[in-house]
């Protein structure tokens, strides 16, 4: 196992444990939802669309995914999560702190292949046996959403 994979372990074991459900004050339990999924892919397909815009799936190689336990994969909107991007954004201020070090970048158009995007984010640099790489779906957001999140990717090591 790489390093890259190792840490991408870490990374899901912190979603798992951000995405548990919990006991409620007075009655019953709090259905929170999967904070992000960890989609293994083909870089060499466009990204999938058919998740829920306030999922976060997070596409990565499924070469780096080979042989770890990623997770489920939720395609629908967490029960009780924050905004989508605002998980993006505390996934990319952990990284390197509190999750592992990590390089995410954005998907800007749902129809370019991710192997293509990355290259032209310049992420195609990244040691794949040292670092995660993480692709996260933005068509869907805002223009302001995209434009906060342009200050804060590609988070590139």
């Amino acid at each position: 196992m790489t390093l890259a994979q190792t840490r991408l372990g870490e990374l899901a074991t912190w979603l798992s444990l951000s995405s548990r459900s919990r006991k409620a004050p007075v009655w019953g339990t709090i259905l929170t939802g999967r904070y992000a999924s960890i989609v293994p892919y083909d870089f060499s397909l466009p990204p999938r669309t058919d998740f829920d815009a306030e999922a976060l799936p997070l596409f990565v190689s499924s070469a780096q995914a080979e042989g770890v336990s990623t997770g489920p994969i939720e395609m629908v909107a967490p029960a009780s999560q924050v905004h989508m991007p605002n998980r993006l954004i505390h996934i990319t201020k952990k990284a390197g702190v509190e999750l592992p070090p990590l390089a995410v970048v954005g998907l800007d158009d749902a129809d370019e292949p991710i192997a293509d995007a990355v290259q032209r984010l310049g992420a195609d640099a990244v040691d794949l046996d040292a670092y995660p790489l993480l692709c996260a779906p933005l068509w869907a957001l805002s223009e302001a959403e995209r434009a906060e999140l342009a200050h804060k990717l590609p988070v590139l090591p």
